[in-house]
């Protein structure tokens, strides 16, 4: 059973150090963190968890895919840890050690890891039964899937969840566990887990159980990944430094990761209004594979060509700028939109008037009416 620890965290902010936990999970699969929480802090943590509401079990189908094999106790979630927010708490205190963690790990995980981050998970706490009577009660509240789950996409939620896993740290914040980590192939790891550790493990592919003693007190948080197109990627070889390249092809431009939240930004819809047509996302993408530039001439409707086209160059910038007159320029074209889609503009339907629409800018204008 191993009881030495991979990395030691001094304080737990000290992010330089948590490459080689990185470089420990490339090189087998899972790394044990010495972290330096007081005994107090873990008891005082472990006191405010125990007098929170809302304590409950996974559905039984559900639970081995969170908590390992033959895993006992309740959970509950904690809210976001907001990083910006000053720490209130030893709870949060524990919390936020989590967030600099994962937030550590990110910039590890393309190049070292083989995937690209996706923020984390919020902190999933977790307690012992107190005894063999309130474990069997929590069994007997133990919920099972019904129709209900699927409808609420409870079940589409667990397989995203699932799907998407791709690092587990699993802090030890009172007490100690007995931990075994399994892999499809070798013989089982066995981990001493005490207080004040954390265990990060690939839980994509390894799985677990852990059996804590009647102190214990953990909390566990999951790394994800950007989802099926970093599984294309890894399946296709592209890893790394050229997943930089190819991601851009395979997946679009990447969310970058807030390393304060560890959150990143989903655009769930889009449209535009561009120059040549381009009035939709459709429509758009076809100006781009068709390589065209988006650029038209002068509209006689918006403007007088006379007064700002100059075919001749050096008319329109030299002896211009030798006379009183206004310079022109000596292009007729520009990235116009059409004249339909800004006069169609249903001032009314807004509640505008012509005089308040004709001050609209046309950003403005396509975002009312989309």
């Amino acid at each position: 059973m191993e009881e030495e620890f991979d990395v030691l965290w001094p304080e737990g902010d000290n992010l330089r150090l948590l490459g080689k936990v990185a470089e420990c999970l490339a090189k087998k699969m899972h790394c044990l963190v010495q972290c330096f929480t007081s005994y107090e802090v873990g008891l005082r943590a472990t006191e405010m968890a125990r007098k929170r509401l809302g304590w409950k079990r996974f559905p039984k189908e559900l639970e081995p895919s969170y908590l390992g094999q033959s895993a006992q106790g309740k959970i509950l979630w904690l809210p976001a840890d907001d990083p910006r927010r000053e720490v209130q708490s030893p709870l949060e205190s524990c919390d936020r050690l989590l967030s600099k963690l994962a937030s550590g790990l990110y910039v590890e995980c393309q190049d070292t890891l083989g995937f690209l981050p996706d923020g984390r998970s919020d902190t999933l706490m977790w307690l012992p039964p107190k005894s063999q009577k309130e474990e069997e009660a929590n069994l007997r509240q133990q919920e099972r899937l019904t129709e209900e789950h699927v409808r609420d996409g409870q079940i589409e939620g667990h397989i995203d969840f699932v799907q998407s896993r791709k690092v587990c740290a699993l802090y030890q914040v009172a007490g100690s566990a007995n931990v075994v980590l399994h892999s499809a192939e070798g013989v089982p790891v066995h981990v001493a887990l005490r207080s004040g550790q954390v265990l990060v493990f690939r839980h994509d592919l390894l799985t677990f159980s852990h059996e804590g003693d009647k102190d214990s007190f953990a909390m566990l948080t999951w790394i994800f990944s950007t989802g099926y197109a970093a599984e294309v990627q890894q399946l296709a070889g592209i890893i790394g430094k050229e997943a930089d390249v190819a991601s851009g092809v395979i997946s679009g431009p990447l969310s970058p990761v807030n390393p304060l939240t560890g959150k990143t930004v989903s655009v769930m819809s889009a449209d535009c209004m561009l120059a040549g047509n381009g009035v939709s996302p459709r429509e758009y993408w076809q100006m781009l594979v068709m390589g065209t530039d988006g650029c038209r001439h002068l509209s006689p409707v918006r403007w007088d060509p006379e007064a700002y086209f100059e075919p001749d160059k050096d008319i329109a910038f030299g002896l211009m700028a030798a006379t009183d007159k206004p310079r022109k320029y000596y292009s007729n074209h520009g990235g116009f939109v059409v004249e339909e889609y800004l006069l169609g503009f249903d001032a009314a339907f807004f509640g505008f008037t012509d005089e308040q629409a004709s001050m609209l800018d046309p950003i403005s204008r396509n975002t009312l009416e989309v």
